[in-house]
């Protein structure tokens, strides 16, 4: 089956977001909170807030195959990974950089080991592979549709993909992007996660 949501996400730097649900209507309002490296989700059906626990942030971000480790992992890659450049050249057409990033031992993290690749003309990602802690392929991220869009080129499509179920996936595409909002950290607080 497949199931739709229609999402409105304000950012600021890699700290801070706040994502709210339009639709379906059964979930209009639902919202996610991040905050650092604290993440909260406010169910509108219930009225309640919660803290998304360590123990809890390898499970399913709003019944997707994103993780609500997802949404805070990219702010912190550089610190929880050891990071090395395992190839560089052609791939399907295309001049990368592909890199191996292994946690530290310190390190809290969900994943055994990344595989990212980038673009080597503007960085751009192109994929990442994650494996578990037995070293076994388990989802791979794909980045794709690269536009520029107010000066800045990103990708407008991201997939998911379990590699453990054949078949199955969930899309982000991102339809209306502004990179000129006048945000600050107060925007980001439990009381605007409630009142949106």
């Amino acid at each position: 089956f497949t199931r739709s949501m229609k999402l409105e996400a304000w950012s600021l730097g890699e700290d801070y977001s706040l994502v709210r649900i339009l639709e379906p209507k059964k979930e209009k309002g639902t919202a996610t909170l991040k905050a650092k490296d604290d993440l909260f989700t406010y169910l509108s059906n219930t009225g309640k807030t919660m803290k998304i626990a360590s123990g809890m942030m390898g499970g399913s971000w709003m019944g997707s195959h994103f993780t609500n480790d997802d949404l805070v992992q990219h702010s912190r890659l550089s610190e929880d990974y050891d990071i090395s450049l395992l190839f560089s050249g052609e791939a399907s057409g295309v001049l990368v950089h592909r890199f191996s990033l292994v946690p530290r031992k310190d390190a809290a993290v969900v994943w055994g080991k990344i595989v990212i690749s980038v673009r080597q003309s503007d960085l751009q990602p192109l994929r990442e592979l994650f494996y578990d802690e037995d070293g076994r392929k388990v989802r791979v991220l794909k980045f794709s549709k690269h536009q520029e869009v107010q000066g800045r080129v990103i990708p407008t499509r991201m997939v998911m993909a379990p590699l453990d179920v054949e078949g199955e996936s969930t899309t982000m595409t991102w339809k209306e992007i502004d990179f000129g909002v006048d945000l600050d950290k107060g925007f980001f607080t439990l009381q605007k996660l409630k009142s949106l």
